[in-house]
Protein backbone atom coordinates (compact mmCIF):
# COMPACT_ATOMS: atom_id res chain seq x y z
CA UNK A 1 0.00 0.00 0.00
CA UNK A 2 2.88 2.38 0.81
CA UNK A 3 4.45 1.67 -2.60
CA UNK A 4 1.18 2.31 -4.40
CA UNK A 5 0.64 5.58 -2.50
CA UNK A 6 4.20 6.75 -3.19
CA UNK A 7 3.89 5.90 -6.89
CA UNK A 8 0.57 7.75 -7.09
CA UNK A 9 1.97 10.87 -5.44
CA UNK A 10 5.11 10.84 -7.61
CA UNK A 11 3.16 10.42 -10.85
CA UNK A 12 0.77 13.20 -9.87
CA UNK A 13 3.68 15.52 -9.05
CA UNK A 14 5.44 14.59 -12.29
CA UNK A 15 2.34 15.42 -14.29
CA UNK A 16 1.97 18.79 -12.58
CA UNK A 17 5.60 19.70 -13.33
CA UNK A 18 5.15 18.81 -17.00
CA UNK A 19 2.03 20.95 -17.35
CA UNK A 20 3.68 23.87 -15.55
CA UNK A 21 6.60 23.79 -17.99
CA UNK A 22 4.10 24.29 -20.81
CA UNK A 23 1.98 26.91 -19.04
CA UNK A 24 1.76 29.16 -22.11
CA UNK A 25 -0.20 26.43 -23.84
CA UNK A 26 -2.39 26.10 -20.74
CA UNK A 27 -3.18 29.83 -20.71
CA UNK A 28 -4.04 29.72 -24.40
CA UNK A 29 -6.36 26.81 -23.68
CA UNK A 30 -8.11 28.87 -21.00
CA UNK A 31 -8.91 31.58 -23.51
CA UNK A 32 -10.05 29.09 -26.15
CA UNK A 33 -12.36 27.21 -23.80
CA UNK A 34 -13.90 30.44 -22.51
CA UNK A 35 -14.76 31.50 -26.04
CA UNK A 36 -16.07 28.01 -26.74
CA UNK A 37 -18.62 28.27 -23.93
CA UNK A 38 -19.74 31.71 -25.10
CA UNK A 39 -20.28 30.33 -28.62
CA UNK A 40 -22.25 27.39 -27.22
CA UNK A 41 -24.44 29.76 -25.19
CA UNK A 42 -25.10 31.89 -28.27
CA UNK A 43 -26.15 28.81 -30.23
CA UNK A 44 -28.47 27.62 -27.46
CA UNK A 45 -29.88 31.12 -27.04
CA UNK A 46 -30.30 31.57 -30.82
CA UNK A 47 -27.87 34.43 -31.04
CA UNK A 48 -28.46 35.80 -27.54
CA UNK A 49 -27.04 35.09 -24.09
CA UNK A 50 -30.30 33.93 -22.54
CA UNK A 51 -30.15 34.11 -18.75
CA UNK A 52 -32.89 31.46 -18.46
CA UNK A 53 -30.74 28.77 -20.07
CA UNK A 54 -27.16 29.86 -19.51
CA UNK A 55 -26.90 28.42 -15.96
CA UNK A 56 -27.99 24.96 -17.10
CA UNK A 57 -25.68 25.15 -20.09
CA UNK A 58 -22.77 26.09 -17.83
CA UNK A 59 -23.35 23.06 -15.59
CA UNK A 60 -23.42 20.80 -18.64
CA UNK A 61 -20.26 22.45 -19.94
CA UNK A 62 -18.46 21.86 -16.61
CA UNK A 63 -19.21 18.13 -16.72
CA UNK A 64 -18.18 17.92 -20.39
CA UNK A 65 -14.93 19.77 -19.62
CA UNK A 66 -13.96 17.14 -17.06
CA UNK A 67 -15.04 14.42 -19.50
CA UNK A 68 -12.71 15.81 -22.16
CA UNK A 69 -9.85 15.88 -19.63
CA UNK A 70 -10.52 12.29 -18.55
CA UNK A 71 -10.68 11.05 -22.14
CA UNK A 72 -7.68 12.89 -23.51
CA UNK A 73 -5.64 12.89 -20.29
CA UNK A 74 -5.15 9.14 -19.96
CA UNK A 75 -4.58 8.92 -23.71
CA UNK A 76 -1.95 11.64 -24.00
CA UNK A 77 -0.16 10.59 -20.82
CA UNK A 78 0.60 7.19 -22.33
CA UNK A 79 1.41 8.65 -25.75
CA UNK A 80 3.94 11.02 -24.15
CA UNK A 81 5.59 8.19 -22.24
CA UNK A 82 5.83 6.13 -25.44
CA UNK A 83 7.33 9.06 -27.37
CA UNK A 84 9.89 9.66 -24.61
CA UNK A 85 10.76 5.95 -24.53
CA UNK A 86 9.82 5.57 -20.85
CA UNK A 87 6.52 3.70 -21.14
CA UNK A 88 7.98 0.26 -20.44
CA UNK A 89 9.87 1.59 -17.41
CA UNK A 90 6.64 3.03 -16.08
CA UNK A 91 4.99 -0.38 -16.33
CA UNK A 92 7.90 -2.00 -14.45
CA UNK A 93 6.89 -0.17 -11.27
CA UNK A 94 5.85 -2.37 -8.30
CA UNK A 95 2.57 -0.47 -8.25
CA UNK A 96 -0.20 -1.71 -10.58
CA UNK A 97 -0.05 0.00 -13.97
CA UNK A 98 -3.69 1.05 -13.74
CA UNK A 99 -2.93 2.90 -10.49
CA UNK A 100 -0.02 4.72 -12.13
CA UNK A 101 -2.18 5.79 -15.08
CA UNK A 102 -4.90 6.90 -12.68
CA UNK A 103 -2.39 8.93 -10.66
CA UNK A 104 -1.20 10.71 -13.80
CA UNK A 105 -4.79 11.58 -14.64
CA UNK A 106 -5.21 13.06 -11.15
CA UNK A 107 -2.58 15.67 -11.96
CA UNK A 108 -4.57 16.60 -15.05
CA UNK A 109 -7.76 16.80 -12.99
CA UNK A 110 -6.06 19.13 -10.52
CA UNK A 111 -4.95 21.39 -13.36
CA UNK A 112 -8.39 21.11 -14.93
CA UNK A 113 -10.02 22.19 -11.67
CA UNK A 114 -7.78 25.26 -11.45
CA UNK A 115 -8.48 26.07 -15.10
CA UNK A 116 -12.20 25.51 -14.73
CA UNK A 117 -12.39 27.65 -11.59
CA UNK A 118 -10.74 30.48 -13.53
CA UNK A 119 -13.02 30.03 -16.54
CA UNK A 120 -16.26 29.63 -14.60
CA UNK A 121 -15.41 32.46 -12.21
CA UNK A 122 -14.80 34.82 -15.11
CA UNK A 123 -17.93 33.71 -16.95
CA UNK A 124 -20.14 33.99 -13.87
CA UNK A 125 -19.00 37.57 -13.30
CA UNK A 126 -18.99 38.61 -16.95
CA UNK A 127 -22.29 37.00 -17.91
CA UNK A 128 -23.98 37.43 -14.50
CA UNK A 129 -24.79 33.76 -14.16
CA UNK A 130 -26.56 32.72 -10.95
CA UNK A 131 -25.70 29.15 -9.90
CA UNK A 132 -26.72 28.22 -6.32
CA UNK A 133 -24.05 26.38 -4.33
CA UNK A 134 -25.67 23.24 -2.88
CA UNK A 135 -23.81 20.42 -1.16
CA UNK A 136 -26.18 17.90 -2.77
CA UNK A 137 -24.37 18.51 -6.05
CA UNK A 138 -21.09 17.05 -4.69
CA UNK A 139 -22.06 13.34 -4.56
CA UNK A 140 -23.77 13.65 -7.94
CA UNK A 141 -20.65 15.19 -9.44
CA UNK A 142 -18.40 12.64 -7.71
CA UNK A 143 -20.33 9.67 -9.11
CA UNK A 144 -20.23 11.23 -12.56
CA UNK A 145 -16.46 11.53 -12.27
CA UNK A 146 -16.23 7.82 -11.39
CA UNK A 147 -17.97 7.04 -14.69
CA UNK A 148 -15.53 9.29 -16.53
CA UNK A 149 -12.53 7.59 -14.92
CA UNK A 150 -13.88 4.29 -16.24
CA UNK A 151 -14.19 5.80 -19.70
CA UNK A 152 -10.63 7.12 -19.37
CA UNK A 153 -9.39 3.60 -18.63
CA UNK A 154 -11.07 2.37 -21.81
CA UNK A 155 -9.28 5.09 -23.79
CA UNK A 156 -5.96 4.27 -22.11
CA UNK A 157 -6.38 0.60 -22.98
CA UNK A 158 -7.08 1.48 -26.62
CA UNK A 159 -3.93 3.64 -26.60
CA UNK A 160 -1.76 0.75 -25.41
CA UNK A 161 -3.15 -1.47 -28.13
CA UNK A 162 -3.55 0.86 -31.13
CA UNK A 163 -1.09 3.66 -30.18
CA UNK A 164 -2.84 6.49 -32.04
CA UNK A 165 -6.46 6.92 -30.95
CA UNK A 166 -6.83 10.69 -31.35
CA UNK A 167 -9.86 10.31 -33.61
CA UNK A 168 -11.53 7.94 -31.16
CA UNK A 169 -10.92 10.45 -28.36
CA UNK A 170 -12.37 13.28 -30.46
CA UNK A 171 -15.38 11.15 -31.37
CA UNK A 172 -16.02 10.34 -27.71
CA UNK A 173 -15.74 14.00 -26.69
CA UNK A 174 -18.16 15.06 -29.43
CA UNK A 175 -20.67 12.38 -28.49
CA UNK A 176 -20.61 13.54 -24.87
CA UNK A 177 -20.94 17.17 -25.92
CA UNK A 178 -23.88 16.80 -28.28
CA UNK A 179 -25.77 13.74 -27.03
CA UNK A 180 -25.42 13.68 -23.23
CA UNK A 181 -27.51 16.79 -22.56
CA UNK A 182 -24.52 19.07 -21.99
CA UNK A 183 -25.90 21.57 -24.52
CA UNK A 184 -29.46 20.51 -25.26
CA UNK A 185 -31.81 18.40 -23.11
CA UNK A 186 -31.84 14.72 -24.05
CA UNK A 187 -35.64 14.96 -24.37
CA UNK A 188 -35.17 16.99 -27.56
CA UNK A 189 -33.22 14.19 -29.25
CA UNK A 190 -34.88 11.59 -31.51
CA UNK A 191 -36.02 8.49 -29.63
CA UNK A 192 -33.17 6.27 -30.85
CA UNK A 193 -30.50 8.84 -29.95
CA UNK A 194 -32.22 9.50 -26.63
CA UNK A 195 -32.03 5.82 -25.68
CA UNK A 196 -28.38 5.71 -26.74
CA UNK A 197 -27.63 8.86 -24.72
CA UNK A 198 -28.97 7.15 -21.60
CA UNK A 199 -25.99 4.79 -21.63
CA UNK A 200 -23.36 7.53 -21.91
CA UNK A 201 -21.33 8.18 -18.71
CA UNK A 202 -22.37 11.81 -18.22
CA UNK A 203 -26.04 11.91 -19.23
CA UNK A 204 -27.65 11.06 -15.89
CA UNK A 205 -25.06 13.05 -13.99
CA UNK A 206 -25.86 16.21 -15.95
CA UNK A 207 -29.61 15.72 -15.51
CA UNK A 208 -29.32 15.17 -11.76
CA UNK A 209 -26.78 17.97 -11.34
CA UNK A 210 -29.22 20.44 -12.87
CA UNK A 211 -32.08 19.10 -10.80
CA UNK A 212 -30.33 19.35 -7.42
CA UNK A 213 -28.55 22.64 -8.21
CA UNK A 214 -31.12 24.66 -10.14
CA UNK A 215 -34.44 23.00 -9.25
CA UNK A 216 -33.72 22.35 -5.56
CA UNK A 217 -34.33 18.60 -5.74
CA UNK A 218 -33.01 16.78 -2.65
CA UNK A 219 -30.91 13.62 -2.78
CA UNK A 220 -33.80 11.80 -1.07
CA UNK A 221 -36.12 12.78 -3.89
CA UNK A 222 -33.52 11.81 -6.48
CA UNK A 223 -33.14 8.41 -4.78
CA UNK A 224 -36.90 7.86 -4.64
CA UNK A 225 -37.21 8.72 -8.33
CA UNK A 226 -34.49 6.21 -9.19
CA UNK A 227 -32.10 8.82 -10.56
CA UNK A 228 -29.40 8.32 -7.92
CA UNK A 229 -29.73 4.53 -8.12
CA UNK A 230 -29.13 4.56 -11.86
CA UNK A 231 -26.25 7.02 -11.45
CA UNK A 232 -24.51 4.69 -8.96
CA UNK A 233 -25.04 1.64 -11.19
CA UNK A 234 -23.76 3.58 -14.20
CA UNK A 235 -20.65 4.77 -12.33
CA UNK A 236 -19.73 1.31 -11.02
CA UNK A 237 -20.37 -0.32 -14.40
CA UNK A 238 -18.11 2.12 -16.26
CA UNK A 239 -15.35 1.81 -13.64
CA UNK A 240 -15.36 -2.00 -13.60
CA UNK A 241 -15.64 -2.38 -17.38
CA UNK A 242 -13.04 0.34 -18.00
CA UNK A 243 -10.55 -1.27 -15.60
CA UNK A 244 -11.15 -4.69 -17.20
CA UNK A 245 -10.63 -3.33 -20.73
CA UNK A 246 -7.42 -1.56 -19.71
CA UNK A 247 -6.05 -4.71 -18.07
CA UNK A 248 -6.94 -6.87 -21.08
CA UNK A 249 -5.36 -4.41 -23.54
CA UNK A 250 -2.20 -4.23 -21.42
CA UNK A 251 -1.86 -8.02 -21.45
CA UNK A 252 -2.36 -8.17 -25.23
CA UNK A 253 0.24 -5.42 -25.80
CA UNK A 254 2.75 -7.21 -23.58
CA UNK A 255 2.12 -10.52 -25.30
CA UNK A 256 2.73 -8.89 -28.69
CA UNK A 257 5.84 -7.14 -27.40
CA UNK A 258 4.45 -3.78 -28.55
CA UNK A 259 3.90 -2.08 -25.19
CA UNK A 260 6.67 0.50 -25.56
CA UNK A 261 6.39 0.97 -29.32
CA UNK A 262 5.00 4.11 -30.88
Amino acid sequence: MTTILASSVNETYKGLLIRWDYRFNTLTMLFRLSLFFVFISLIVGRGELNQDTIAGTLLGYIVWFYAAIAISGMNYALVEEAQWGTLEQMFMSPAPSAVIVLARSFSLLIIATVMLTTIVGGLVVALRVDIPLRWEALPVFGLTMVSLIGLGFMMAGATLLFKQVDQLASLSENLLLYLSGAILPVALLPDALGRFAGFLPTTHGIVLLRQVTLDGVSLGQAWADGGMVWLIVNALAYLVVGWAIFTACEKIAKRRGSLGQY
